[in-house]
């Protein structure tokens, strides 16, 4: 604040009394004249420092009036009378105007006449008149109760800061305790709002506290789930690796079978056409046999002619036989006759006997044929009982062909089916080696997948192993908030 009374200026006109002004302005303003004198001391510093105007002026200086406590310091208007231009530099103070009327600014501690210590802050100016310095206003303000109401607040924060350490130490049922009407309200909410977010923490802990030690079991469970997997996962990776193989011998077999049918195919084809080669020759051999059975029964038919000539035959010797033995007879009675006659008659005698002779060859020679006849008659029977027998065995032969024949019809049939069947299988088999390629390949696809997910399963048991120990790292944490020992 610069007051000025130089000629010309305002305040040097003005019409009423300086002092009656400068007395009810409501800061606390006192005047100093060039020789340390008080010229003017309003009420406002009187209730300010406790001493009215009388004690300032009867005082030896007006630090006097100022500090009750005995001490002899220096009021700011001091050192600006001692040293108006550059007061900053000899004692140190705030200049806060570098014009042509400065101003200087400090700040202070008192006691006042209550005992009560004050806290000021003060500017001071110096008064010219015709340029010569004639005086120093010094306008004071009291920041008692701001430094007073900054105090409680540092309190309230030292407070607060306390109960924050001690929650953070783990003591979560510490809580802030602070009352006083010099703090604003707002202030005072961070009171409650602390304590409350206390109370929400302590809570919020526990819960956390439950909630990790279930979570620890979920962990735990989750790891060793995880480490089953693994396991089952190897299991199944080496599984799956043993199907593959067996996949693969199976395809190799599947193919050796496709072949095989292949074969089995082209075999049966082949055993197809001798069936209907067989029955082409059974069919021959039909024919050969029924034509045999005609021959044969034209032969017993010849022989049952022959055995009726043999008859005939018979007859005849028979005939011949009388025929000998008649002649025989008649033999005997010439030779009866003969020897009836005389000499004369030998010649009939010897006829007789020739006659006789031959009749006699006649019958063993009829006698032979006879015995050839029975011979032929007895072989012919042989021979008609072995037509018939032939005929018969024939006729056996020809039904066994045709039932042969038969069968090798049902075989043929059968051999088609199964030569038709064979090649479905190859077909089949072919298509079913197809498959088992494809198979091998899916389960070739499967083994990788199978090794992927196991190294998915590795990595979830080592998450769930790292989670495990962060989740002991949280129960740690946790115990350290609430102040536990461990």
């Amino acid at each position: 604040m610069t007051v000025s009374q130089e000629p010309g200026h305002p305040a040097a006109e003005f019409p009423l009394s300086f002092d009656r002004i400068v007395g009810r302005i409501g800061a606390p303003i006192f005047i100093l004249d060039a020789d340390h004198e008080v010229v003017l001391w309003n009420e406002a510093i009187e209730t300010l420092t406790g001493s009215s105007e009388a004690d300032a002026r009867a005082a030896d200086s007006v630090g006097e009036a100022w500090y009750q406590d005995g001490r002899r310091a220096k009021t700011l208007a001091d050192k600006v009378l001692e040293a108006p231009r550059d007061a900053h530099r000899q004692f140190d103070v705030e200049r806060i105007d570098d014009g042509d009327h400065p101003e200087y600014r400090d700040r202070s501690t008192f006691t006042d006449t209550r005992g009560d210590t004050r806290h000021i802050t003060f500017s001071a100016s110096p008064l010219y008149d015709d340029g010569e310095l004639a005086g120093v206003v010094e306008l004071v303000t009291d920041r008692t109760e701001e430094v007073r109401r900054r105090q409680r607040v540092e309190d309230l924060v030292e407070e607060v800061t306390a109960t924050m350490h001690a929650i953070q130490r783990g003591d979560l049922g510490a809580r802030a305790e602070f009352e006083d009407d010099t703090v604003d309200d707002e202030l005072l909410a961070v009171v409650d709002s602390l304590n409350e977010m206390g109370a929400t923490l302590d809570g919020l802990v526990a819960d956390v506290d439950e909630q990790t030690h279930d979570l620890r079991e979920i962990t735990r469970e989750v790891a060793d789930s995880a480490a089953r997997m693994e396991e089952l996962a190897d299991e199944q990776a080496d599984r799956t690796e043993e199907v593959a193989g067996e996949v693969s011998n199976l395809s190799a077999t599947v193919e050796e079978v496709a072949s095989t049918a292949d074969s089995v195919a082209g075999t049966g084809r082949q055993a197809r056409d001798h069936a209907e080669n067989g029955r082409e020759l059974s069919q021959s051999a039909r024919e050969t046999m029924s034509s045999v059975r005609a021959s044969s029964r034209e032969v017993r038919s010849d022989v049952d002619a022959l055995s009726g000539t043999v008859d005939d035959i018979d007859a005849v010797i028979e005939v011949i036989n009388d025929i000998a033995d008649q002649t025989n007879l008649l033999a005997l009675n010439a030779n009866i006759e003969a020897a009836r006659a005389d000499r004369d008659s030998e010649g009939f005698a010897v006829v007789a006997n020739e006659i006789k002779s031959l009749a006699q060859q006649a019958q063993e020679q009829a006698g032979e044929i006879e015995s050839m006849i029975v011979d032929v008659q007895r072989r012919t029977e042989g021979t008609v009982d072995s037509l018939e027998t032939t005929e018969d065995a024939i006729d056996d032969g020809v039904e066994e062909v045709e039932a042969g024949m038969r069968k090798l019809d049902d075989i043929v049939d059968a051999v088609g089916e199964a030569v038709a069947g064979i090649q479905e299988v190859s077909t089949a088999t072919d298509e079913q080696a197809a498959s088992a390629e494809e198979i091998a390949a899916m389960v070739d696809d499967a083994r990788d997948r199978a090794d992927r997910v196991a190294d998915e399963v590795t990595q979830v048991a080592r998450a769930a192993e790292r989670q495990a120990e962060k989740v002991e790292e949280i129960e740690r944490s946790v115990g350290q908030l609430r102040g536990d020992s461990a």
